[in-house]
């Protein structure tokens, strides 16, 4: 008994030693708080044939180099949540790219025998240049997207719970992949590229955590500051709202006759990091209707076309062709801000590249 007791216990140290991916369900306080830092991880190449850049955001292969490939990992350990990112990839060339990402272990992550992103069975690797999704060395989905040219963007949406089996799905070109399972509940996502000839170039952008119970609505502002939206978010599916201000991004005309909201706004079903907003951009009269972009939740609009420059007023937008284009129908006129009602509709691409 004596003796069976010993090589149980004996059997159980060694398997406590084997490697075994990280569960988030089981991460203390410190650790829930910690996704690390979303920049490559530098330190890794320090003397490599490597350049990186832009706050370590963006990796470039710029000397000869007798590798075959080069895998770079971010800081990023993306756990509990919905995450949303994009890689960039400003020149593949004609050979082969890899982006994703690999779960993490208790030993680091695992790269797989051959070393590139795709190679082990906690790796995921899209490659724009054969539209496969790659995992184990070998494609879990091809025909799927390729990119036109030299260049394109790759966004990666990952649904990380901590008890239930994650997912992911990506989006190339603004078309989304299937959506793909994760081995187990409670991974840990780290965002990753692999390289495989001198001149490519990839800039990872746009990291959000997504929160469905998360609640923006914008508003006419008749503060004795006006001339700008106010704001109000929740983070508990708007039961309550516990965050006001003023947008100073979001220009809005003081017309006190009105109280009602003349604007929309729509978050992008193709691709969760995305926020359309449409409104006039004047502090003054209803004029100048604009398209803007945010890439952070509602909380600034880095972007702002604007469509109709004559009088305008109620509009409302919507996301159509598969997220390739934006509709909007709102009200405009020479006389009057209401004097006839157009639909227009939009390539995304417009305001994307404004």
């Amino acid at each position: 008994m004596a003796n069976d007791q010993c090589s149980k216990e004996s059997n159980c140290a060694k398997t406590s030693e084997e490697p075994y991916l990280l569960d988030s369900s089981t991460f203390l306080s410190e650790e829930m708080n910690n996704v690390g830092e979303f920049r490559f991880n530098s330190n890794r190449h320090a003397n490599s044939s490597l350049r990186f850049s832009n706050n370590d955001c963006t990796v470039e292969w710029i000397e000869a180099s007798q590798a075959i490939w080069i895998p770079i990992e971010t800081k990023a350990k993306l756990h509990s949540g919905k995450w949303s990112l994009e890689f960039d990839v400003e020149w593949m060339g004609t050979h082969q790219i890899g982006v994703g990402f690999l779960l993490d272990w208790n030993i680091g992550p695992d790269w797989g025998f051959f070393g590139y992103l795709g190679s082990s069975r906690s790796a995921w690797s899209y490659d724009p240049s054969t539209g496969d999704i790659v995992t184990n060395t070998e494609s879990v989905h091809g025909n799927l997207p390729k990119f036109s040219g030299n260049s394109g963007v790759i966004g990666l949406e990952l649904d990380l719970p901590k008890n239930e089996i994650g997912k992911f799905t990506f989006i190339v070109d603004g078309v989304r992949t299937p959506t793909k399972q994760l081995p187990k509940s409670g991974a840990v996502a780290i965002p990753a590229v692999c390289l495989l000839s001198r001149g490519q170039k990839v800039t990872i952008r746009n990291l959000i955590r997504l929160n469905q119970d998360k609640t923006t609505l914008p508003v006419r502002n008749f503060s004795p500051i006006p001339g700008h939206r106010y704001f109000a978010r929740t983070t508990n599916g708007a039961i309550q709202f516990t965050e006001f201000g003023i947008n100073s991004s979001l220009i809005d005309p003081v017309t006190k006759a009105w109280t009602r909201v003349v604007c929309s706004i729509e978050r992008m079903s193709t691709n969760s990091s995305r926020i359309r907003f449409n409104g006039p951009v004047n502090t003054t009269i209803r004029s100048n209707l604009a398209l803007r972009l945010s890439y952070d939740e509602a909380h600034s609009w880095s972007v702002s076309r604007i469509l109709y420059s004559g009088l305008s007023a109620y509009s409302d937008i919507a996301i159509v062709g598969n997220g390739t284009r934006v509709a909007l129908v709102f009200e405009n006129g020479e006389e009057t801000f209401a004097d006839r009602i157009f639909v227009a509709i939009v390539p995304a691409s417009w305001i994307e590249n404004g």
